[in-house]
């Protein structure tokens, strides 16, 4: 489509197929699909004949952008109908854009708070721009309110931008308390808030947020407690959207923190009184209460939490000021794992906490654990502080790989599986978050006159744990969708120096296995997540002075026997050696990533594989007189497969590391090979006779 879209000749049939596939194209369940279809619409921007808007009305794109979840496809939305909502000056002026916003609002408030808020970042209008547009919408809010709601400002042609000044400066109006339930007033409330989102996305660029502090700060108290109170009242009795979240946490961070950190320590003991004590009692009287549930209260506790450490100016604020509080916050998250064994035990129980939030506050508690153990205590030691934090990080994760990891085998319904996957993938991260955020090199611990000899052991203890948790999700029960995930976290505890690199080399050497077992439970597996992790794995281990050429060539030999067994298998089931070269040849899982996608990256891993292959192809193994004509066939048949499937010149490879050497070097291989084979194949037919001549003459066509 993109291809027939310029082309004068397929107009017609372009427009039509449009019509066809992009209304189902923009409301594809794959977030791919979707991007892909709005890309296409935005290639009709500027298009003589087609419009996109007649090729989907621009009430499906609205009631798409409502809706949407991805910020890959808001991205591309928001500048598809730009210049409709947000048109030229010499198109339009500053009344009709306010017309078309209000049209945008109309069709939703998550749509309007999108459209504005990805407009700077997006680049589609400049800082004066941008500053313009939030003065207009604040004269036209300030004009509605004071004309009363039963005037419709947007509809004003005499509203002017230059009269700012004397609209927000001139005599103060008593404004009479408005109705909430009126039209105009909901849709003043959302414009107000399109000026704060637009605000915000410009923060990084404008003074506004800071000079916003600034005044606040200056305000008297008994003003800054009205606003205060009102902002915290929205913070504890709602839950805020994500797009309006920040500005409201960073004014409350920046005024109150103390008023957030309440807030957020009332929705984490949440886990100790009211989801605990619900457990064996029967439910209670309904009462009517404005008060959010307990689980939305702890679901945006952590949301509020993890807004403070993600923020570079909060999370210096917490972490140098109010650490006692943080600490509290780590204390009463360590209930989370009890919820996680009930959750996974032999009983099925209804823990009262959805499985996501559950993910969430174990993570937020090895987060937290992460930045702790870099927080001293003025009132403790220092290496007492370390000891602390590192030796609980370590019984996490010796719980986790003792009581969580072992019952991945024996779950009692199936339901628990994706829980399990997304608990591990959470661990997992923490591991590489903890690596990265804390210096477990023991030898700088140990330069000082009088070392901590507690210290130094403690802080190696944390890899070595961490290295054999990673091991143990190695095993043909762990869930195909894990290993990107575990190898990432291999590849970062390799990058610390201090680590030996000798225990994780099962990781690298069970992968072959693992994906043949995905392969053969029809498990899922992300083919290039997992294609990535396991080829910065190999390039880590090759950057490591300890790893030899003896493990190397050991590592190769696992891939190549693997590999060669996987097609002998495949081809003894279906009784067939179809030809790699064949257009209908379909390569399979395990081929496609250990061969294709990581073994063909590296010149090095290129070269060894080539090696091994030779040494196969003439082994004693394929070829015994013990074996039946149809079994040597099979097994020679499939090294021919092999052999062929690494030919990187019928895969379109040109280059191997920069080079073109390699190429060359694998192309006279694989003949020089195949030729081996082929006569080992004529010594066969010719002393051991096979029962069936099918496969004979199938190999014979594939070295023809």
């Amino acid at each position: 489509m993109r291809y027939i879209i310029g082309v004068p000749a397929c107009l017609n049939a372009a427009e039509h197929a449009l019509k066809c596939i992009t209304l189902n194209g923009i409301n594809d369940k794959n977030e791919r699909v979707r991007v892909a279809a709005f890309e296409m619409l935005k290639m009709l921007k500027g298009h003589r004949y087609i419009r996109f808007f007649d090729i989907v009305p621009m009430e499906e794109v609205l009631a798409r952008l409502q809706v949407e979840t991805s910020e890959s496809v808001r991205r591309e939305i928001v500048p598809l109908i730009f210049k409709s909502f947000f048109p030229d000056r010499d198109r339009a002026d500053l009344s009709e854009r306010m017309r078309r916003i209000a049209f945008l609002i109309k069709h939703g408030r998550i749509c309007a708070l999108t459209f504005h808020r990805l407009l700077f970042p997006l680049a589609l209008v400049t800082v004066k721009e941008a500053v313009e547009h939030i003065q207009y919408m604040t004269i036209l809010i300030y004009r509605s309110f004071s004309k009363g709601l039963s005037a419709d400002a947007t509809i004003d042609g005499s509203m002017r931008l230059d009269d700012t000044i004397a609209t927000l400066s001139g005599p103060s109006q008593e404004i009479t308390v408005p109705d909430e339930n009126n039209e105009t007033w909901k849709r003043n409330e959302v414009f107000l808030e399109c000026i704060v989102v637009m605000w915000m996305s410009m923060r990084k660029n404008t003074s506004l947020i800071g000079t916003t502090m600034m005044i606040g700060s200056m305000l008297p108290s008994s003003s800054m407690d009205g606003i205060t109170q009102s902002v915290l009242s929205l913070l504890n009795e709602k839950v805020v959207d994500d797009c309006v979240m920040e500005p409201y946490l960073e004014a409350t961070a920046q005024w109150r923190i103390d008023y957030l950190l309440d807030i957020i320590q009332s929705g984490l003991s949440i886990l100790h009184t009211e989801i605990t004590a619900d457990e064996g009692s029967p439910p209670g009287k309904k009462q009517k209460t404005t008060k959010l549930m307990p689980v939305d209260r702890l679901q945006k506790a952590l949301r509020y939490l993890k807004y403070l450490l993600k923020s570079y100016t909060t999370n210096q604020m917490v972490t140098c000021v109010h650490l006692y509080q943080l600490e509290q916050y780590y204390k009463t998250l360590s209930t989370i794992r009890h919820f996680v064994d009930l959750r996974i035990g032999n009983e099925v129980v209804d823990v009262g906490i959805p499985d996501a939030l559950i993910v969430e506050a174990f993570e937020m508690k090895q987060t937290l654990a992460a930045v702790l153990v870099n927080c001293k205590d003025r009132t403790e030691d220092d290496d007492e502080h370390m000891i602390r934090f590192i030796k609980d990080m370590c019984n996490e994760l010796e719980w986790f790989e003792n009581d969580v990891l072992s019952s991945m085998g024996n779950l009692v319904s199936d339901d628990a599986v994706p829980f399990l996957i997304q608990l591990s993938e959470s661990l997992l991260r923490c591991v590489g978050l903890t690596m990265a955020a804390f210096d477990f090199s023991a030898q700088q611990l140990g330069d000082t006159d009088s070392p901590n000899e507690e210290l130094v052991n403690t802080v190696r203890q944390y890899p070595e744990v961490a290295c054999r948790l990673v091991v143990a999700f190695c095993s043909s029960s762990t869930p195909g969708s894990l290993m990107p995930a575990v190898l990432g976290a291999a590849k970062q505890l390799l990058e610390i120096e201090c680590i030996d690199g000798d225990p994780l080399i099962p990781v690298l050497d069970s992968v072959p296995k693992w994906l043949i077992k995905c392969v053969e439970k029809e498990d899922n597996v992300d083919e290039k997540a997992a294609s990535d992790a396991y080829l910065m794995l190999w390039k880590t281990f090759l950057d490591r002075k300890e790893y030899t050429e003896e493990m190397l060539d050991k590592s190769i030999n696992i891939c190549a026997v693997m590999l060669l067994n996987y097609l002998t298998q495949s081809n003894e089931d279906k009784r067939d050696v179809p030809d790699p070269r064949l257009h209908d040849y379909e390569v399979t899982l395990p081929i496609s990533i250990i061969l294709h996608k990581v073994i063909f990256k590296n010149k090095l891993l290129m070269t060894k594989f080539m090696e091994r292959m030779g040494g196969l192809s003439c082994s004693d193994l394929l070829y015994s007189d013990s074996l039946d004509g149809d079994a040597c066939l099979l097994r020679l048949g499939s090294c021919a497969q092999l052999v062929l499937l690494c030919d990187l010149t019928a895969h379109g490879v040109r280059k191997v590391g920069g080079s073109t050497s390699t190429v060359q070097r694998t192309s006279q291989a694989v003949r020089d090979l195949l030729e081996i084979i082929h006569e080992r194949v004529e010594s066969v037919a010719k002393n051991n006779p096979p029962e069936d001549n099918m496969i004979l003459n199938q190999l014979r066509e594939m070295f023809d």
